[in-house]
């Protein structure tokens, strides 16, 4: 009887022994973290375009996103108001810091043309980037003068710029061409660690990729560590939601950093520093 017990305590003990060992070598799984989306529309946009980009899975479901109108938006109005139209610069800022002062989460910033633009002057504010957990900007540019001096044609006139620059200081009131630019705000921003994906099209005909090739140059050489280009062979200005290879990057974007994305559009993909897709 006593051999009996002994062996059945030498077996317990050691089953036990087996069960502590494998909750040790287990990997722990990391724990989602807890944070709010943030949209920022285009010009000629308008808080409502956030439903397009929870139903084209940029905002990866429970959540629902938050966003807000820009400066030039009138509620009633289908077109901008020219005389309030900042172009992603202070009074753009302004408004999307104001926004980001109501959230007591981190904030992934999502945002498309101007509203892409913007999040990269707001970073740079030393009151924001504390905030920003993680940048998704579809088709920005790195200078709005350079959009809108191509936008004229002035690029083929002899003292185009300085053309370009009396035009927009005639009809968009809040713009200067003098003001902050994204590319020379990148050189602001302190978080080099902040994980920023760039989303453009190679037959955009408003703000050509060159934009964003140059922004992520540019990032890069500011010794940003964990930003990503991705580029489409086809689509529009600032209307490349919907491609289902887009949706994937975007939630392989948020899987790398651990955010909520959707594991069906990760199945199978990831996220490259630099990748084209149809």
């Amino acid at each position: 009887m006593t051999n009996y017990n002994s062996k059945f305590f030498l077996a317990i003990t050691l089953f036990g022994i087996c069960i502590l060992n494998s909750n040790v070598n287990k990997p722990k799984k990391k724990k989602i973290k807890e944070i709010e989306y943030l949209f920022a529309h285009g010009f000629g946009g308008n808080k409502e375009n956030l439903k397009y980009y929870c139903d084209c899975n940029f905002i990866p479901k429970p959540h629902q996103g938050l966003a807000f109108n820009g400066p030039e938006v009138t509620p009633g109005n289908k077109y901008p108001t020219l005389s309030k139209t900042a172009m992603a610069q202070e009074r753009d800022v302004e408004v999307l810091t104001n926004a980001l002062k109501n959230i007591t989460k981190p904030v992934v910033g999502i945002g498309v043309s101007k509203g892409a633009s913007t999040w990269i002057n707001a970073a740079a504010q030393p009151e924001n980037i504390n905030k920003i957990h993680a940048l998704v900007l579809e088709s920005p540019f790195f200078d709005a003068t350079d959009v809108l001096h191509k936008f004229f044609f002035l690029n083929y006139v002899p003292g185009g710029h300085y053309m370009t620059s009396k035009l927009t200081q005639g009809f968009l009131g809040y713009y200067k061409p003098t003001g902050p630019q994204p590319i020379q705000s990148i050189k602001k921003i302190t978080n080099k660690k902040l994980p920023i994906l760039l989303i453009h099209s190679q037959e955009d005909s408003i703000v050509g990729v060159d934009h964003s090739r140059k922004l992520y140059e540019s990032l890069l050489q500011e010794g940003f560590v964990h930003v990503h280009l991705l580029e489409t062979k086809t689509g529009a200005h600032a209307n490349l939601p919907f491609k289902l290879q887009v949706q994937k990057a975007v939630n392989a974007f948020y899987k790398r950093y651990n955010l909520h994305h959707d594991p069906l559009l990760t199945a199978n993909t990831h996220i490259y520093n630099f990748q084209t897709v149809e």
